[in-house]
């Protein structure tokens, strides 16, 4: 009896032994399959933080200069730290640190610089630790750059769940070739409204339904309109205040703040398409201080 006893115990604990055994063995493998997937997580792929610096050209234009400061802004923001800006400028001897992004046309030893755009053609791409973006001109470069802020580092597509901010090839793919701003089309009308009540049916009262269909024809953007008196204004208001907004004064010069002669209406709607103040934030179709940049030479691409 004792001998069967004695079998039976060595019998389980040579079971026991080969149990855990195993269960070593496949704790092991599912340790290094998460090496693995770890591994795979991060291979080609940038962390940025504040080690990386946004880089212009030293000689570079104000819009590149502000293109550089657009995505640094947002930079900041994503990753909850200060993310510096400077020139490529290098002193003789010394070696250009490799953690930059780098906007626009450049000194720096890149593949990219030699790349050659078509028209209309932006590209982001990374090279050792550097991500470059660059494009045809540099009109496209600011609103590229503008794109890939938004997508990049708005939507959550290099966002991750630990805060960090991650670029790598298959997100420059899909960044590429998205559409900019500079995609949408924008329509403006420009009338002389004239300020009199000509009488014999061509009053102002007479003279606004006959604008009204104008402006449901063609559904413009942005209406710029000339001699509008405050009673013209009266009546484009209680026609248009719920699709537009309103900024200039009246030919009289008693009404709303001044931007020129000229009284200006913005689609509501057209914002998402107008976006792109000096400042990188969405403009305010109803406030003059957004509104101004795009009637003057002081906006982003420097056009009247």
């Amino acid at each position: 009896m004792k001998i069967r006893m004695l079998s039976i115990i060595l019998s389980l604990s040579m079971l026991l032994s080969a149990v855990c055994a195993c269960t070593e063995r496949a704790s092991e493998n599912d340790n290094n399959g998460d090496v693995a997937d770890q591994t795979s997580k991060y291979e080609g792929m940038l962390v940025i933080d504040e080690e990386y610096a946004v880089v212009r050209g030293e000689n570079c234009d104000s819009i590149t200069t502000k293109a550089a400061l657009l995505i640094k802004n947002a930079l900041c923001e994503a990753t909850g730290k200060e993310i510096n800006i400077k020139t490529d400028y290098v002193k003789n001897g010394d070696e250009a640190p490799k953690k930059e992004i780098v906007v626009g046309k450049n000194s720096r030893d890149l593949a990219l610089n030699s790349k050659i755009y078509a028209e209309g053609e932006y590209h982001i791409g990374i090279e050792d630790e550097r991500i470059v973006i660059d494009a045809y001109d540099t009109e496209l470069l600011y609103f590229a750059v503008q794109m890939i802020a938004d997508t990049w580092l708005q939507s959550g597509v290099g966002i991750q769940n630990d805060g960090a901010v991650i670029m790598n090839p298959k997100i420059c793919a899909r960044l590429n070739g998205q559409p900019t701003a500079l995609d949408s089309t924008i329509t403006v009308i420009s009338q002389n409204l004239r300020y009199n009540d000509d009488g014999n049916g061509n009053d102002i009262s007479d003279r606004a339904p006959r604008f009204e269909q104008l402006v449901e024809q063609f559904k413009p953007d942005i209406m710029g309109l000339q001699e509008s008196t405050t009673k013209w204004n009266q009546q484009l208001k209680s026609r248009f205040s719920d699709e537009y907004g309103m900024v200039g004064c009246s030919r009289d010069g008693k009404t709303l703040q001044a931007v020129s002669g000229t009284t200006y209406f913005i689609s509501l709607t057209a914002s998402s398409c107008l976006r792109g103040t000096p400042s990188g934030s969405p403009i305010d179709p109803k406030s003059p201080a957004d509104f101004r940049p795009l009637l003057a030479t002081e906006f982003v691409t420097g056009r009247s």
